[in-house]
């Protein structure tokens, strides 16, 4: 590390005396990043250790899932598991941009997991069905 200079310190102050002057015009101006640091805190520390992050096409997904969950949180004041529900329940029906436009948290109506939520609690079990039920996929091997 250099050694700490007054003159090097002021100095570097006087080159960037205009941004300072728009910092201390604005009213909305923090001096630290603490809100951003809060938000990112329960992120970070796991993000290495994600297979998918493993590639940068992997942190850029990362990041943009994160943002989005956080803006749909944040921003719009969203329950999160209900709108990643709307979202993963409604994206297969997309065909056109315009249809994935109205996915973003900004604009979705979580109304349309009304329907698949009373499904849901009106489904029954088969009555003569004996043994344990399997999930599969679609195509069963």
């Amino acid at each position: 590390m250099g050694e700490y200079s007054p003159i090097k310190a002021f100095n570097y102050l006087l080159a960037r005396r205009s941004s300072m002057y728009v910092y201390l015009d604005s009213i909305e101006g923090v001096s630290d990043n603490n809100i951003a640091e809060r938000a990112i805190r329960p992120f970070a520390p796991g993000k290495k250790n994600w297979l998918f992050i493993q590639s940068e096409d992997g942190a850029d997904a990362s990041a943009f899932f994160y943002s989005l969950i956080q803006t749909a949180a944040v921003s719009c004041g969203l329950n999160v598991t209900d709108y990643l529900e709307a979202v993963c329940t409604l994206a297969s029906t997309c065909k056109r941009d315009a249809d994935y436009e109205k996915l973003l948290p900004w604009n979705i109506d979580l109304s349309v997991l009304n329907q698949p939520r009373m499904a849901r609690l009106a489904a029954q079990p088969a009555r003569n069905n004996t043994k344990p039920y399997s999930l599969t996929g679609g195509n069963s091997c």
